[in-house]
């Protein structure tokens, strides 16, 4: 009946692939096949660990959980470290949110730190039947940090190469419709994968979630 409608049928879908990615180590280890760039990994563990030394000896990074929802329990060059190491190893023992879907709750638990990236945009691309169709840039987390919805042809950057990868990253999975999180860097030109999400519940704007939903039931009745 309508978009979110749609998506929330997704809450309850099984699939082995859909839940190793939901881990944020396994992602990035899979983007990395892909070619894309990630921030560096420095750590990663899957059972509780005394990170303070990681934290201390970077001085810039991001820690987080790798199995919770958005950005739950992010810390960004805090300088708490005895903090973030307890909420981190306290992490391993929590579920991400009641409403997130089945497959990210199951996904292998676990923290990482990994190198902080100074950017510019976030841009979320929504890829549907292998093609990228629409993508979300903003200057901040936030929908109210939203630049505009922009498509390949662009004033912003050039995304030829991430938009040729996310075609054949669909191809590969053979799931008709995602997410991808990058960050982009204007001094560097540079795009860096964050994450992906397979039920994304961004706020779109009516208009876009119509797109996306015409889009969908087209190649549905196909």
């Amino acid at each position: 009946k309508n978009y979110r409608l749609t998506l929330q049928h997704k809450n309850k879908i099984e699939c082995n692939t859909i839940k190793k990615l939901y881990n944020k180590y396994e992602v990035k280890t899979f983007f990395e096949k892909w070619g894309l760039n990630v921030p560096q990994l420095y750590y990663y563990t899957n059972i509780e660990r005394d990170i303070k030394h990681i934290l201390s000896f970077h001085k810039e990074y991001v820690a987080k959980p790798a199995h919770m929802s958005e950005s739950d329990g992010v810390f960004i060059n805090d300088t708490d470290y005895e903090k973030v190491n307890e909420y981190l190893n306290n992490s391993l023992k929590k579920s991400p949110r009641i409403t997130e879907p089945n497959m990210m709750k199951e996904t292998e638990k676990g923290m990482l730190v990994e190198e902080y990236i100074k950017f510019d945009y976030e841009f979320k691309v929504f890829v549907l039947y292998g093609c990228p169709i629409v993508g979300d840039i903003r200057n901040g987390s936030k929908e109210w940090h939203r630049v505009g919805m922009i498509d390949k042809e662009n004033e912003f950057f050039n995304w030829d190469k991430e938009y040729e990868i996310c075609k054949h990253i669909a191809k590969d999975l053979k799931i008709d419709f995602f997410r991808i999180d990058f960050f982009y860097s204007k001094k560097e030109d540079k795009f860096y994968a964050g994450e992906m999400a397979f039920r994304p519940s961004t706020v779109l704007g009516e208009e876009i979630d119509t797109y996306i939903l015409d889009k969908w039931k087209k190649m549905v009745s196909i």
